[in-house]
């Protein structure tokens, strides 16, 4: 089967997903999908805080909005920057 290096990530849902429902034991999935059950705990545990991290979406928005925020104020003061040194270069001619 495919190596965890060759798994699509539909297949790496997939894998959770089944692993997840208990229906099948870990170690039977995991040969199934060609990986060892370190990987499939590990992109287990990456899959689950990828899912906290969608509920707690607002925590996210507002460092996202204060990000946006900081680039436009660092962009302005570039701007006045460039025309003052655009008039600097000016008044030196």
């Amino acid at each position: 089967m495919a190596r965890k290096s060759k798994l699509t990530l539909e297949q790496k849902t997939m894998l959770i997903l089944e692993g997840l429902k208990g229906e099948t034991s870990i170690s039977e999935l995991c040969a199934k999908y060609g990986i060892t059950t370190a990987y499939y705990y590990k992109l287990r545990d990456k899959f689950l805080k990828g899912g906290q991290k969608g509920l707690n979406g607002n925590k996210e928005s507002k460092e996202i909005k204060k990000i946006k925020k900081e680039i436009k104020e660092n962009k302005e003061i570039i701007g006045e920057l460039t025309i003052k040194n655009e008039i600097l270069k000016k008044t030196l001619e």
